[in-house]
Order: structure tokens, then sequence, then C-alpha cells
């Protein structure tokens, strides 16, 4: 049952790992994919070179996954207020292009 869920685990990761690189070199022009391509592996690469020393620091597993958590709750609310300040109401041009 072990090796069903890690097998599992690994081809969820891999999913999210592409389906992540595909968007953010979609946010670039052509030209530029390339640094954005290697940014995004490289940064993948280093979140998990860095997540060990996070486990070594929060023994508990609850502790770990709110430290592992907190980037993306906090990215996702600068997203929600960036969008909200510009969807004003003569901003509606710029809140189109995001």
């Amino acid at each position: 049952m072990w090796y069903v869920v890690h097998v599992t685990l690994l081809v969820v990761c891999q999913g999210i790992n592409i389906t992540g690189f595909v968007m953010a070199t979609e946010l670039f022009p052509p030209k530029e994919r390339t640094i954005a391509a290697v940014s995004h592996e490289f940064l993948w690469a280093l979140g998990g070179a860095i997540l060990p020393g996070w486990a070594y620091l929060f023994r508990q597993w609850r502790h770990l996954q709110i430290v592992v958590s907190l980037p993306t709750i906090l990215g996702f609310i600068l997203i929600w207020s960036a969008s909200r300040y510009v969807i004003r109401p003569r901003r509606s041009r710029s809140a189109a292009a995001i």
C-alpha cells in the first residue's frame, strides 16, 4: 500500500511541476521563455534542496506544513489585493490585461 501511495504522489508532483512550467513560460514573450523556463526549474530544484533543512528545523509535520504553505498563502493574498486594486472604475483596461 505504501508503494502505491508513494508512486501516486510522485506522479502528482510531476503534474504540478509541468503545469507550473507551462504557466510560467506562457507569461513571457518567445524570446524570454528560455530564461523563464530555466528560472522555474532552478527554483523548483532549490525548493527541493531547502526542504530537508526546514524538516530538520521543524520536526513536527504540522509545523513544517505551515511553514511550507506560508509563501503560497501570502502569494494568494498579494495577488488578490493587487487585482482588487486594479479593478476600479477607471482602471478596467489594465485589469483586463491581468
